[in-house]
């Protein structure tokens, strides 16, 4: 048998994103809106409670930086070079380092 080999490229985190918030929602029919915000509300609160050690502060944050993504057109923005989700991978909670400037 003779196959070609296809080159599987790794999801992007919008793909990664939409994989779980479909996942969340636990259904591959098609949704109203409100479905897909309240599957990805859910993801983030989930996350946020098991990954930072003040969730409602860190709420705003992320809430406020996402208005900022978008007033932006989808332009990264990062803090010395560290974006808020790395921070969080490294010592797995958001407050351990010394934010810059302080």
């Amino acid at each position: 048998m003779n196959e070609t080999s296809a080159e599987v490229q790794p999801l992007t985190s919008v793909e990664l994103l939409d994989a779980a918030v479909w996942r969340e929602i636990g259904s591959e029919e098609p949704q109203p809106r409100a479905a897909f915000v309240e599957a990805l509300s859910a993801l983030v609160g989930r996350w946020l409670l098991v990954r930072s050690d003040a969730p409602e502060m860190d709420l705003v944050t992320l809430m406020c930086r996402a208005r900022g993504y978008i007033e932006r057109g989808g332009a990264e923005q990062t803090v010395a070079g560290v974006g808020t989700l790395g921070r969080y991978a490294r010592n797995g909670k958001g407050h351990k380092e010394q934010k810059p400037g302080k």
